[in-house]
């Protein structure tokens, strides 16, 4: 995923039963939060950004969360 100006973009369902995947975004800017729900999926990227793990990474993560 780019980085636009240090913003990342992440996109959650707003319900835990519908599952947001990669292959739904054409554009690579987006991270999918596949089951996680917005708020979950907030707090994840802000803790993973804090630790150090880069944008490119994230999507890794939340596939793994999920």
């Amino acid at each position: 995923p780019s980085e636009y100006g240090g913003v990342v973009v992440v996109q959650a369902a707003a319900h835990s039963a519908v599952n947001v995947d990669t292959f739904e975004f054409k554009d690579e800017s987006f991270i999918a939060a596949g089951r996680l729900t917005p708020q979950r999926a907030r707090i994840l990227a802000m803790v993973a950004l804090a630790s150090g793990v880069g944008a490119r990474d994230l999507q890794t993560l939340f596939e793994s969360a999920a």
